[in-house]
Protein backbone atom coordinates (compact mmCIF):
# COMPACT_ATOMS: atom_id res chain seq x y z
CA UNK A 1 0.00 0.00 0.00
CA UNK A 2 1.09 3.56 -0.67
CA UNK A 3 0.89 6.58 1.56
CA UNK A 4 -1.05 9.70 0.54
CA UNK A 5 -3.31 10.07 -2.50
CA UNK A 6 -3.04 6.41 -3.55
CA UNK A 7 -3.18 4.98 -0.04
CA UNK A 8 -5.71 2.21 0.50
CA UNK A 9 -8.92 3.53 2.04
CA UNK A 10 -11.09 1.01 3.86
CA UNK A 11 -14.87 1.23 3.55
CA UNK A 12 -16.54 3.76 5.80
CA UNK A 13 -17.77 1.09 8.18
CA UNK A 14 -14.15 0.16 8.90
CA UNK A 15 -12.56 1.25 12.19
CA UNK A 16 -9.78 3.32 10.63
CA UNK A 17 -11.88 6.12 9.07
CA UNK A 18 -13.97 6.17 12.22
CA UNK A 19 -10.92 6.78 14.37
CA UNK A 20 -9.62 9.46 11.98
CA UNK A 21 -12.95 11.28 12.01
CA UNK A 22 -13.52 11.00 15.76
CA UNK A 23 -9.98 12.11 16.61
CA UNK A 24 -10.36 15.16 14.38
CA UNK A 25 -13.73 15.90 15.99
CA UNK A 26 -12.23 15.64 19.46
CA UNK A 27 -9.37 17.95 18.48
CA UNK A 28 -11.80 20.41 16.91
CA UNK A 29 -13.84 20.52 20.12
CA UNK A 30 -10.66 20.94 22.18
CA UNK A 31 -9.50 23.82 19.98
CA UNK A 32 -12.88 25.53 20.30
CA UNK A 33 -12.67 25.16 24.08
CA UNK A 34 -9.17 26.66 24.03
CA UNK A 35 -10.44 29.65 22.07
CA UNK A 36 -13.32 30.20 24.47
CA UNK A 37 -11.01 29.99 27.47
CA UNK A 38 -8.56 32.47 25.95
CA UNK A 39 -11.43 34.84 25.21
CA UNK A 40 -12.35 34.64 28.90
CA UNK A 41 -8.72 35.21 29.97
CA UNK A 42 -8.43 31.67 31.36
CA UNK A 43 -4.98 31.27 29.84
CA UNK A 44 -3.62 28.57 32.16
CA UNK A 45 -6.71 26.42 31.61
CA UNK A 46 -6.47 26.93 27.85
CA UNK A 47 -2.86 25.84 27.83
CA UNK A 48 -3.75 22.74 29.86
CA UNK A 49 -5.92 21.62 26.95
CA UNK A 50 -2.99 22.03 24.55
CA UNK A 51 -1.45 18.92 26.12
CA UNK A 52 -4.16 16.41 25.03
CA UNK A 53 -4.44 18.32 21.74
CA UNK A 54 -0.78 17.52 21.06
CA UNK A 55 -1.19 13.86 21.99
CA UNK A 56 -4.20 13.50 19.68
CA UNK A 57 -2.15 14.95 16.82
CA UNK A 58 0.88 12.73 17.42
CA UNK A 59 -1.14 9.54 17.97
CA UNK A 60 -3.21 10.04 14.81
CA UNK A 61 0.00 10.45 12.77
CA UNK A 62 1.48 7.36 14.46
CA UNK A 63 -1.63 5.31 13.75
CA UNK A 64 -1.84 6.26 10.07
CA UNK A 65 1.85 5.84 9.26
CA UNK A 66 1.53 2.03 9.49
CA UNK A 67 0.28 0.27 6.40
CA UNK A 68 -0.86 -2.56 8.67
CA UNK A 69 -2.15 -1.01 11.88
CA UNK A 70 -4.00 -4.12 13.02
CA UNK A 71 -1.78 -4.35 16.10
CA UNK A 72 -2.92 -0.88 17.17
CA UNK A 73 -6.58 -1.57 16.43
CA UNK A 74 -6.46 -4.65 18.66
CA UNK A 75 -4.80 -2.62 21.41
CA UNK A 76 -7.49 0.05 21.11
CA UNK A 77 -10.29 -2.41 21.75
CA UNK A 78 -8.33 -4.19 24.49
CA UNK A 79 -7.90 -0.80 26.19
CA UNK A 80 -11.62 -0.19 25.88
CA UNK A 81 -12.21 -3.54 27.60
CA UNK A 82 -9.70 -2.69 30.32
CA UNK A 83 -11.47 0.62 31.01
CA UNK A 84 -14.80 -1.23 31.18
CA UNK A 85 -13.39 -3.64 33.76
CA UNK A 86 -12.07 -0.74 35.83
CA UNK A 87 -15.44 1.04 35.71
CA UNK A 88 -17.26 -2.15 36.70
CA UNK A 89 -14.95 -2.84 39.62
CA UNK A 90 -15.12 0.76 40.85
CA UNK A 91 -18.90 0.83 40.88
CA UNK A 92 -19.48 -2.64 42.31
CA UNK A 93 -16.56 -2.93 44.75
CA UNK A 94 -15.42 0.56 45.69
CA UNK A 95 -18.78 2.29 46.11
CA UNK A 96 -21.16 -0.66 46.16
CA UNK A 97 -23.45 0.37 43.32
CA UNK A 98 -24.90 -1.87 40.60
CA UNK A 99 -23.33 -1.74 37.17
CA UNK A 100 -25.56 -2.09 34.12
CA UNK A 101 -24.72 -4.78 31.62
CA UNK A 102 -22.95 -3.42 28.55
CA UNK A 103 -21.79 -4.92 25.25
CA UNK A 104 -18.62 -6.91 25.82
CA UNK A 105 -18.74 -6.71 29.63
CA UNK A 106 -18.79 -10.47 30.28
CA UNK A 107 -15.88 -11.05 27.89
CA UNK A 108 -13.90 -8.19 29.44
CA UNK A 109 -14.43 -9.44 33.00
CA UNK A 110 -13.26 -12.89 31.94
CA UNK A 111 -10.00 -11.26 30.81
CA UNK A 112 -9.58 -9.11 33.94
CA UNK A 113 -6.12 -10.37 34.91
CA UNK A 114 -4.78 -10.20 31.36
CA UNK A 115 -6.09 -6.68 30.82
CA UNK A 116 -4.73 -5.46 34.14
CA UNK A 117 -1.34 -6.92 33.33
CA UNK A 118 -1.32 -5.11 29.99
CA UNK A 119 -2.81 -1.74 30.90
CA UNK A 120 -2.40 -1.51 34.69
CA UNK A 121 -4.89 -1.77 37.55
CA UNK A 122 -6.50 1.53 36.54
CA UNK A 123 -6.25 1.03 32.75
CA UNK A 124 -3.76 3.91 32.88
CA UNK A 125 -1.37 2.71 30.18
CA UNK A 126 -1.91 4.00 26.65
CA UNK A 127 -3.26 1.78 23.87
CA UNK A 128 -1.06 3.43 21.23
CA UNK A 129 2.25 3.12 23.13
CA UNK A 130 3.50 0.04 21.30
CA UNK A 131 5.58 -0.78 18.23
CA UNK A 132 4.64 -3.31 15.53
CA UNK A 133 7.06 -5.80 17.15
CA UNK A 134 5.18 -5.55 20.45
CA UNK A 135 7.78 -3.46 22.28
CA UNK A 136 6.69 -0.40 24.23
CA UNK A 137 7.19 3.11 22.90
CA UNK A 138 6.94 6.49 24.62
CA UNK A 139 5.63 9.75 23.20
CA UNK A 140 9.21 11.01 22.54
CA UNK A 141 9.82 7.71 20.76
CA UNK A 142 6.74 8.24 18.61
CA UNK A 143 8.01 11.71 17.73
CA UNK A 144 11.33 10.24 16.59
CA UNK A 145 9.49 7.75 14.39
CA UNK A 146 7.31 10.47 12.88
CA UNK A 147 10.33 12.66 12.12
CA UNK A 148 12.03 9.78 10.31
CA UNK A 149 8.95 8.83 8.26
CA UNK A 150 9.60 10.26 4.80
CA UNK A 151 6.00 11.30 3.94
CA UNK A 152 5.86 13.34 7.17
CA UNK A 153 9.39 14.70 7.05
CA UNK A 154 8.78 17.91 5.08
CA UNK A 155 5.92 19.01 7.30
CA UNK A 156 7.10 17.80 10.71
CA UNK A 157 10.84 18.24 10.27
CA UNK A 158 11.66 20.42 7.28
CA UNK A 159 14.74 22.63 7.66
CA UNK A 160 14.59 22.16 11.42
CA UNK A 161 12.94 19.58 13.72
CA UNK A 162 9.59 21.40 13.98
CA UNK A 163 7.74 18.59 15.75
CA UNK A 164 10.62 17.98 18.17
CA UNK A 165 10.96 21.68 18.93
CA UNK A 166 7.23 21.99 19.49
CA UNK A 167 7.24 19.00 21.84
CA UNK A 168 10.24 20.19 23.84
CA UNK A 169 9.10 23.82 24.09
CA UNK A 170 5.37 24.46 23.68
CA UNK A 171 4.10 21.04 24.70
CA UNK A 172 6.33 20.82 27.76
CA UNK A 173 5.22 24.32 28.73
CA UNK A 174 1.65 23.03 28.49
CA UNK A 175 2.64 20.28 30.94
CA UNK A 176 3.75 22.96 33.39
CA UNK A 177 0.23 24.37 33.25
CA UNK A 178 -1.47 20.99 33.42
CA UNK A 179 0.27 19.88 36.60
CA UNK A 180 0.48 21.76 39.87
CA UNK A 181 3.61 23.80 39.32
CA UNK A 182 4.65 27.41 40.08
CA UNK A 183 3.89 28.24 36.44
CA UNK A 184 0.34 26.91 36.59
CA UNK A 185 -0.91 29.34 39.25
CA UNK A 186 -2.81 32.53 38.32
CA UNK A 187 -0.07 34.78 39.76
CA UNK A 188 3.69 34.69 40.19
CA UNK A 189 4.52 33.69 43.76
CA UNK A 190 7.53 34.65 45.85
CA UNK A 191 8.20 34.44 49.57
CA UNK A 192 6.78 37.90 50.19
CA UNK A 193 3.57 37.71 48.17
CA UNK A 194 2.28 37.52 44.61
CA UNK A 195 2.67 39.59 41.45
CA UNK A 196 0.96 39.58 38.03
CA UNK A 197 2.20 37.46 35.15
CA UNK A 198 2.97 38.69 31.63
CA UNK A 199 -0.37 37.43 30.42
CA UNK A 200 -0.23 38.89 26.91
CA UNK A 201 2.81 36.75 26.16
CA UNK A 202 1.12 33.71 27.71
CA UNK A 203 -1.98 34.26 25.58
CA UNK A 204 0.05 34.47 22.37
CA UNK A 205 2.00 31.34 23.31
CA UNK A 206 -1.15 29.35 24.06
CA UNK A 207 -2.84 30.48 20.82
CA UNK A 208 0.24 29.63 18.73
CA UNK A 209 0.53 26.24 20.43
CA UNK A 210 -3.08 25.30 19.69
CA UNK A 211 -2.99 26.71 16.15
CA UNK A 212 0.11 24.76 15.07
CA UNK A 213 -1.01 21.51 16.69
CA UNK A 214 -4.55 21.54 15.32
CA UNK A 215 -3.23 22.42 11.85
CA UNK A 216 -1.19 19.20 11.82
CA UNK A 217 -4.22 17.15 12.87
CA UNK A 218 -6.33 18.66 10.10
CA UNK A 219 -3.57 18.04 7.56
CA UNK A 220 -3.28 14.33 8.26
CA UNK A 221 -7.08 14.00 8.28
CA UNK A 222 -7.30 15.72 4.88
CA UNK A 223 -4.45 13.63 3.55
CA UNK A 224 -6.38 10.51 4.49
CA UNK A 225 -9.86 11.61 3.42
CA UNK A 226 -9.46 14.38 0.81
CA UNK A 227 -5.87 14.84 -0.39
CA UNK A 228 -6.96 17.31 -3.08
CA UNK A 229 -7.85 19.79 -0.30
CA UNK A 230 -4.37 19.88 1.26
CA UNK A 231 -2.81 22.61 -0.91
CA UNK A 232 -5.49 25.29 -0.36
CA UNK A 233 -5.63 24.31 3.31
CA UNK A 234 -1.94 24.99 3.83
CA UNK A 235 -2.15 28.27 1.93
CA UNK A 236 -4.74 29.37 4.47
CA UNK A 237 -2.62 28.11 7.37
CA UNK A 238 0.48 29.87 6.06
CA UNK A 239 -1.30 33.18 5.64
CA UNK A 240 -2.92 32.94 9.06
CA UNK A 241 0.37 32.01 10.72
CA UNK A 242 2.15 34.86 8.99
CA UNK A 243 -0.48 37.44 9.84
CA UNK A 244 -1.00 36.46 13.44
CA UNK A 245 2.27 35.02 14.70
CA UNK A 246 5.04 36.39 12.47
CA UNK A 247 4.79 40.10 13.18
CA UNK A 248 1.64 40.87 11.23
CA UNK A 249 -0.37 41.28 14.44
CA UNK A 250 0.86 43.15 17.50
CA UNK A 251 -0.15 42.41 21.06
CA UNK A 252 -2.42 45.45 20.85
CA UNK A 253 -4.05 44.04 17.70
CA UNK A 254 -4.49 40.65 19.36
CA UNK A 255 -6.09 42.22 22.43
CA UNK A 256 -8.39 44.29 20.21
CA UNK A 257 -9.44 41.20 18.29
CA UNK A 258 -9.98 39.38 21.56
CA UNK A 259 -12.16 42.26 22.77
CA UNK A 260 -14.31 41.95 19.67
CA UNK A 261 -14.69 38.21 20.27
CA UNK A 262 -15.69 38.77 23.88
CA UNK A 263 -18.26 41.40 22.85
CA UNK A 264 -19.72 38.97 20.29
CA UNK A 265 -19.97 36.23 22.90
CA UNK A 266 -21.62 38.60 25.36
CA UNK A 267 -24.13 39.66 22.72
CA UNK A 268 -24.87 36.03 21.87
CA UNK A 269 -25.48 35.27 25.54
CA UNK A 270 -27.84 38.23 25.82
CA UNK A 271 -29.68 37.24 22.65
CA UNK A 272 -30.16 33.75 24.03
CA UNK A 273 -31.74 34.96 27.27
Amino acid sequence: MKYGRDRFKPPEEHFVPRLVMLTAMRSNNTTLAIGNLLADNQIEQAQMLCRPLFEDMAVLHWFLMHDDNTFLIERFFDHEAAILVREHDYYTKAIGLPFDDRPGLAEALARRDELRSTFGDYAQRSWWAIRPNGKKITLPGVISELEAFEPYATRLYGSEPALRNHYELSNMWANHQLHHTPRGLPFEVDRDGVRPRFRDQMLAKAAANAFWTFSQTLHVQLEYTAPEAIEPFWLLVRDTWSNVFAGGMTIEDANAALGVLRAQQQQERQDGE
